[in-house]
Parts: C-alpha cells; structure tokens; sequence
C-alpha cells in the first residue's frame, strides 16, 4: 500500500497508530457504557493492530535482508571489506553503464517496496528504515543527475591509488585459489581505469575538470604505482611487492610447490605488466596532454556549468543544513 503521508508521528499522533489518544478513550468510555462485556474487545483490537503492525515489520525486514544481498552483489570490493570471500577474483565496474545498472535495481527496489508493504501499519522504527531506503533513492538520482559535474579522479578521491591499496590490506591470501583471485585483482585494476579514464575524458569535453594541481598528484600517484619491479626502475612496485610476499607465504606454509610459485609469480608480472601497466600509462599520458587545459588556480564547482545547483546538492548531501 502506497504511503500516503510521511513525518506525521507526534504526541498527538503517535506513530504505531491511525486514530488519535482521544478519539480512542471516547470510543472506549462509550463501550463501557453500553455493556460490560465489549471492553474486553478494545485490548484485543490493540493487541491486533500492534500484532499486525510487527508481523509487517517482519516482513519488511526479511525483505531489506533480501535487498541488501541484491545490493552488495554489485560490489565485489564492499563484499571483501565485510569479510566475504564471494567475488573474490572481481573488482567493481566504475562504469557510467553500471552507475545506470544500480540507479534502476535501486528505482526498481523502492517501487516494490511501495507496492508490497503498508507504511502505515508499520512501528516508528520499521518506518523510519522505510524512509531511509526512500532516502537513498533520492540520494542515488541525485547522483546520477549530477555525474557528469564531477571530478572523478584528484587528489582527494584517488580510486587509481585506492584500488591498489585495498588489495594490499584487504584480500587475504592463505592458498593459491586466494593468490590466483589477488592476480585477477590486479588484471581487473586495468578495466577499472580504462573505465574512469573513459568518464574523465568526457566530463572534460563539457569542461569539467579540476585544477591542475589535481593533475599533478593523478600523474605523480600513476606513475609511481608503475616504477619499480616488474616495471622500469629501481625496487619493487607496491603491488609487485605484496604479491609475492604472499606467494612467499603461501610457498613456505607447504600448500604449493616451489614450480606452483613460479608459475604464480609469472601470471602476476604479466597482470601488472600486460593489463594494470599500460592503463595506468593510458591514465597518466592522458593527464599530462590535458593539463593545460585545466584552471592553475583553483575556482569551486559553482564555476561550472549548473555548478550552483551542484553545490547546493553537494552541501545538501554531506552536511545538515
């Protein structure tokens, strides 16, 4: 059932119920007087409505479980950081495609929710975790619209930086099915810049773009996760580093063979060769040929292009004012 009023719940109007306090105790007194045997019906009503009222809070929960699932399957990188070893060879899709894929499931997921649950029979709690799923929605569109008003990778939101460091402290190896999963990790690194380099690039056709000293952390950050070995340069590159450090582990705990480990070894050069690398080149010669283009000081999101509504979205967003 459709909700159909929203922040309604007062001292006047309690939450857990449709008529007020003292409609009910006139209702009630009128009962009394007219036989002595019907007041035993108002506590059992109650015990109905409070009855029904949980019954739907079970439903709606067992429900968000669901949902939550369904949410989580989009991310392989979340599901690893609640310790899960489900996706574990995956990373994310940074593409516009998949922020479209989410956008719908979620537009999808509140309209069910809406069609298969009654919001006003629902306790206070169990309402509130309604409005909250409604909430993200909101907050969802509301990223959608504005995306292409964003700075996708700088210095304070580095996913080409984060994404390295989350295999370096989050996925566990403690065999070779976790090691080849780390490898596929590190090849899938390379899809996931292609795919931000690729909404970088078009947010600046629409002159969006931070400034240049933005620009500069990107480049610097890119090329030194691409220094050291198996690349060009002196000592071991971050992911080169870690990577055998586990097969190390996993070669001296008895679960591989010393050949087991130099095949490992060689996938992982060629991941970080053959697939991270070159996008990380890509990623950093891109930056390079675009900084001119981009401010030398920098001016605030209100300087683009819708950028005063973006800014009353961003502060909507992430504080309480």
């Amino acid at each position: 059932m459709a909700r159909s009023q929203s922040f309604q719940c007062s001292e006047l109007r309690p939450c857990w119920t449709h008529t007020s306090r003292g409609n009910q105790m006139l209702r009630f007194a009128a009962l009394l007087l007219a036989s002595a045997a019907v007041p035993v019906a108002v506590p059992a009503v109650a015990a109905d409505h409070h009855a029904s009222a949980a019954s739907e809070a079970e439903r709606l929960t067992a429900w968000f479980d669901e949902k939550f699932e369904e949410e989580l399957a989009f991310s392989p990188i979340r599901q690893t950081a609640l310790g899960r070893r489900t996706d574990y060879d995956k990373i994310d899709d940074f593409s516009d495609a998949a922020i479209d894929r989410q956008l719908a499931w979620r537009r999808a997921a509140v309209a069910e929710m809406r069609a298969n649950f009654d919001h006003d029979v629902l306790p206070a709690d169990a309402q509130l975790s309604w409005q909250m799923f409604e909430w993200r929605l909101e907050q969802a569109e509301q990223y959608a619209r504005y995306r292409d008003r964003m700075y996708i990778l700088h210095q304070m939101n580095g996913t080409h930086t984060q994404l390295p460091s989350f295999l370096i402290s989050q996925h566990a190896v403690e065999g070779d099915s976790d090691m080849q999963a780390f490898i596929a990790r590190v090849g899938a690194i390379g899809r996931a810049m292609d795919q931000l380099l690729a909404r970088v690039q078009a947010n600046a056709v629409r002159d969006v773009r931070p400034p240049q000293f933005a620009y500069d952390a990107v480049i610097d950050e890119s090329r030194k996760l691409t220094s050291g070995a198996p690349f060009d340069g002196e000592g071991d590159s971050a992911l080169w580093e870690a990577g055998t450090a586990h097969i190390a582990a996993v070669r001296e705990s008895g679960t591989i063979d010393a050949m087991r480990a130099d095949a490992l070894r060689n996938e992982l050069r060629h991941a970080l060769l053959m697939q991270m690398g070159p996008a990380y080149r890509r990623l950093a010669d891109w930056f390079e040929a675009d900084r001119p283009n981009a401010d030398t000081e920098a001016r605030g999101v209100w300087a683009l292009d819708e950028g005063r509504a973006y800014y009353q979205n961003r502060l909507a967003a992430m504080t309480t004012t």
